[in-house]
């Protein structure tokens, strides 16, 4: 939209908590749990994610260096070659194939409840 340069968001809601990302603001998730210790004080928390207790970040640049649009490519080529090198399932951090048909159905159901102009149940 008008007066953004690089707006891409998303965010993933449940019962425990909820996350949320900003293509604008590569280092923070915003990370919200149901439970907080301190009843009080509810929100979403800003979380940085160029800590190095996060192990992508920590293979790639060193403890608060912001990222940048191109860190993501090269976290996904280290999470790759380390599986491939050290014979290690890609999941959690990587998607599967299972990941991909279920993502397939989703965008069918998606483009089929748009043309029926109705809610489409889905089934994997």
């Amino acid at each position: 939209s008008t007066g953004r340069k690089n707006s891409f968001t998303w965010e993933i809601n449940g019962t425990k908590g909820s996350i949320a990302f900003n293509l604008e603001d590569l280092n923070h998730l915003q990370v919200y749990l149901a439970e907080t210790p301190t009843k009080e004080a509810k929100g979403f928390a800003n979380v940085s994610v160029t800590e190095p207790c996060h192990s992508l970040q920590a293979a790639i640049l060193p403890p608060g260096h912001n990222a940048g649009w191109e860190y993501g490519h090269l976290h996904a080529l280290n999470h790759f070659i380390d599986c491939v090198a050290n014979d290690k399932p890609v999941e959690p951090y990587g998607a599967s194939f299972e990941d991909a048909y279920k993502v397939q159905v989703i965008m069918e159901a998606i483009n089929e409840s748009s043309r029926a102009r109705q809610r489409i149940e889905m089934k994997y």
